[in-house]
């Protein structure tokens, strides 16, 4: 590595096992979740693991992947209100509920939902996953369950075991 570390190494070494603990997790249990095919909706900042491991339709409020959001115009937060999804996932940069995400003004994009789980991705990345009420109790059940499973409760891994095995997996490939 001739002594240069990035800054970003921690993130980079770290990632699969915080999206695992996270992102997989949300999606895995959102797919367990027993609410019917044209119910399953989740907005998310981004497309990515969450919609992969659900199989749940996925609305990217910022719009950066693809089109999803709509009109080219319209602001997340419009975006998620007219959408109407059953979930909407907001990160956050600690354990509380922000006001904006994003671009996404939280608490009118959620207004009507319930707050059913919140996520410990890393430090300084939650995700709070917020469900309309009809469908919050069978939402709920799943995601905890499959959060629970990952270890979630538990702290994420040690940096420098996690650098370890990072490094070992790069360069036992070369």
């Amino acid at each position: 590595m001739a002594g240069v570390t990035p800054r970003d190494l921690p993130l980079m070494a770290n990632y699969g096992p915080d999206l695992e603990r996270a992102q997989v997790a949300i999606g895995a249990g959102l797919a367990r979740a027993e609410v019917p095919a044209p119910e399953r909706t989740v907005a998310v900042p981004r497309p990515g693991a969450i919609p992969y491991h659900s199989g749940w339709e996925a609305l990217d409020y910022t719009g950066r992947v693809g089109t999803t959001r709509g009109d080219d115009d319209t602001d997340p937060t419009s975006a998620v209100r007219r959408a109407h999804p059953t979930v909407v996932v907001v990160p956050s940069p600690g354990p509380y509920v922000p006001r904006t995400a994003q671009g996404l003004r939280v608490p009118e994009a959620v207004a009507g939902y319930r707050l059913l789980a919140q996520v410990r991705m890393r430090e300084g990345n939650w995700q709070h996953v917020f469900a309309l009420p009809e469908w919050a109790a069978p939402v709920t059940t799943a995601v905890a369950d499959s959060v629970r499973d990952t270890g979630d409760g538990r702290a994420p891994e040690r940096y420098e075991a996690s650098l370890d095995r990072w490094l070992d997996r790069v360069f036992g490939r070369l």
